[in-house]
């Protein structure tokens, strides 16, 4: 294995050499990558700007989710603390992973692969909210270790539609009233449609990922096979990171508990600074995307 600037040396004597055959003058692939970089670069620029304040909204809450793993992590080794935190210490880690790339992606002008991303985010975090309240659920998970076992769990248990009847049934155990769990239903069903057009791409979604609109003009239209922050990906990000809040809401009971729970993964301790951050993180995630958005307050 060689460093980058030695694969580049040898992929650029190959090109010359190649076209030396051919007789004809190469173009300058130094030129080349410096163009791209540049180009990604701008978008970085563009998007760390324009895509707020869901941005900054997502990046607090993905901190918020890692403190949450951290938590159930060993502290003297990589893994979980106990058995039973296992499976959401897995999927809490993995959904902050998945989180970070959607906001990588968008930042850098890829919005449909970062919506594709989204879909496998919000599916996580769904998932992690069932076992969260079906420990025979976090079992089943767990125990499928072979490739068939976890084709059939997936279609038995974690597909969309189950997932969603998964979470419906989570919020009427809640109490929700019944035109809320209908209003935040439609809200999910609407954005999962949005999701699989970007994960199985359409004529449309496959045009709109080449000449996507400009985040500073919609009806402008520009080349998006190197990355062009999009005005779609208000609507990724922004997604994102309310999901990411519902998910803090909704599961926070099952890991955050006081001194008397049995039913919480962590026991609540005024005195752990850590603990404190867990808690007062929570508060201000919710804070500030209501302030921002109002829906389901």
């Amino acid at each position: 294995m060689g460093s980058k600037e030695e694969i580049e040396q040898e992929i650029d004597t190959l090109w010359r050499s190649a076209f030396a055959d051919a007789i004809r003058v190469p173009p300058s692939l130094a030129e080349w990558r410096e163009a791209q970089h540049e180009l990604m670069e701008e978008n970085t620029l563009k998007g760390l700007a324009l895509l707020q304040p869901w941005l900054g909204i997502l990046e607090f809450g993905l901190n918020w989710l890692a403190q949450i793993h951290f938590a159930l992590n060993n502290e003297s080794d990589v893994g979980p603390k106990q058995p039973e935190y296992r499976v959401p210490w897995a999927l809490i880690g993995a959904s902050c992973a998945y989180g970070w790339a959607i906001r990588n992606a968008c930042v850098s002008g890829f919005d449909t692969p970062g919506r594709a991303l989204l879909r496998t985010f919000v599916e996580s975090l769904f998932l992690c909210l069932a076992v969260l309240h079906d420990k025979s659920l976090g079992e089943a998970y767990e125990a499928a270790d072979t490739d068939q076992q976890i084709v059939t769990f997936w279609h038995t248990h974690a597909s969309p539609k189950n997932l969603h009847k998964r979470i419906i049934q989570i919020e009427e155990s809640l109490y929700f009233p019944e035109d809320l769990v209908g209003e935040l239903t439609e809200w999910r069903r609407e954005e999962y449609e949005v999701m699989s057009q970007s994960s199985h791409l359409s004529y449309l979604a496959s045009v709109m990922t080449c000449l996507p609109a400009s985040i500073e003009n919609e009806e402008e239209h520009g080349l998006g096979i190197f990355g062009r922050v999009s005005a779609n990906s208000h609507r990724t990000i922004g997604y994102a990171a309310r999901m990411l809040w519902y998910f803090s809401r909704i599961s926070y009971n099952k890991l955050i508990g006081p001194s008397d729970s049995s039913d919480s993964l962590l026991i609540l301790n005024i005195e752990d600074e850590n603990h404190q951050t867990l808690v007062i993180g929570a508060k201000v995630f919710s804070q500030i995307t209501m302030k921002h958005w109002g829906k389901f307050a």
